[in-house]
């Protein structure tokens, strides 16, 4: 009991050493790695807002220094945040299989509704993780499309304001001959979107595996064995409700995809 003690305090330790991690290091780290920043939230996007404006006014389709310069930073923050959310998911992940095992083994006499509570609660922020893996890894292949997320458009005014428009002018027509950071945009916003829906649909196949090998093991359980079957009924409910919503994510971001002209100009209408 002590050593199951332990190593559920050396698992609970290490969950929010990451997490504290993954809030305040990037910042720093990504600094340290690309050599530019560091930046806080309002000057970063002061300058994002002042980059792409620049960016657009050059009319070509290599980024400008400034932009470069800021996607760069932009990548290493988010590889950062991948790295530490990789490692908490893998955490917990761990967590979950011993906190499982312990239910499945547990005395007949002994209450087993605290650690199932437990495990519940540790799965539901392994979910958690997983999304903020997935949401950096599309800032680590698309960060510019990343970057113009942040711009204010709905509240735009001055240059940025005149430049929506004509963004939003030029995509109506929107063709290969179309300005060269238009196109740029386009592309890279599709990037941005394809991550997630690989990454959805490969996910929604695993979580339909699991979901009908749960309930095959379940099926397969005595019904004297009451925790295991309900162990395999959770698992199997749990990935069932995951695979639909993973579908539904990974469905909304093909269709961004295949069409990211029409994404762009919603982001910049203010209705994406």
């Amino acid at each position: 009991m002590t050593r199951i003690r332990l190593g559920n305090t050396w698992l609970c330790l290490s969950a929010a050493t990451l997490t504290a991690a993954f809030v305040l290091s990037p910042p720093s780290l990504a600094t340290l790695l690309s050599g530019h920043g560091p930046y806080d939230e309002a000057q970063l996007t002061d300058r994002v807002r002042a980059a792409f404006v620049r960016y657009w006014d050059n009319r070509s389709r290599t980024l400008t220094p400034e932009l470069s310069d800021l996607s760069d930073y932009w990548r290493w923050f988010h590889l950062v945040k991948t790295a530490m959310a990789v490692a908490l998911l893998v955490v917990l992940a761990v967590w979950a299989v011993r906190l499982s095992r312990r239910y499945v083994h547990a005395a007949p006499n002994m209450a087993a509704w605290p650690v199932a509570a437990a495990g519940t609660v540790v799965s539901a922020l392994a979910v958690v993780a997983y999304v903020a893996v997935v949401a950096n890894i599309q800032s680590i292949v698309a960060p510019t499309a990343s970057l113009m997320s942040m711009l204010p458009v709905g509240t735009a005014g001055g240059d940025l304001a005149a430049m929506a428009g004509q963004v939003r002018d030029e995509l109506t027509h929107y063709s290969g001959a179309s300005p060269a950071p238009l196109r740029m945009m386009v592309n890279d916003l599709a990037r941005y979107h394809v991550v997630v829906a690989v990454i959805g649909w490969s996910s929604a196949v695993a979580l339909t595996i699991v979901a009908i090998v749960s309930v095959r093991a379940r099926a397969r359980r005595p019904r004297h064995d009451l925790r295991r079957r309900r162990l395999s009924g959770a698992v199997a409910i749990a990935s069932g409700v995951l695979a639909v919503a993973v579908v539904v994510l990974a469905a909304a971001n093909t269709s961004a995809a295949l069409d990211s002209p029409r994404a762009v100009l919603d982001f910049y209408r203010g209705t994406f």
